[in-house]
């Protein structure tokens, strides 16, 4: 790795903490995980970097990435997906729901 490249990734790296330190001009101190881990990896971060710079796990990072991503295109979780439909309540107790009597 050339001179140039090793000064950048530095740079980077410490623009990366100031995100997640949140002291950056008009972003409030305190945001949760998820905001800091989204921030990080829409600059291009990996999962491995993020999870050095929060003080957590690649796997955590690469969770949270993988759910917000999930939740952006509105597909639904396994848990989601396994929930049958509960049975039409039956309001006179004979088993048939579309007679009313």
């Amino acid at each position: 790795m050339d001179e140039n490249t090793r000064l950048l990734r530095a740079i980077v790296r410490l623009l990366a903490v100031q995100i997640a330190a949140g002291e950056t001009p008009g972003v409030g101190r305190e945001r949760s995980q998820k905001v800091n881990i989204k921030l990080l990896a829409s600059a291009g971060l990996p999962a491995s970097e993020i999870a050095d710079l929060l003080g957590t796990t690649p796997n955590t990072v690469s969770v949270s990435l993988a759910k917000m991503k999930r939740d952006r295109f509105g597909k639904k979780s396994r848990a989601a997906k396994s929930i049958k439909a509960l049975p039409a309540p039956d309001p006179d107790g004979d088993g048939n729901i579309d007679d009313p009597d």
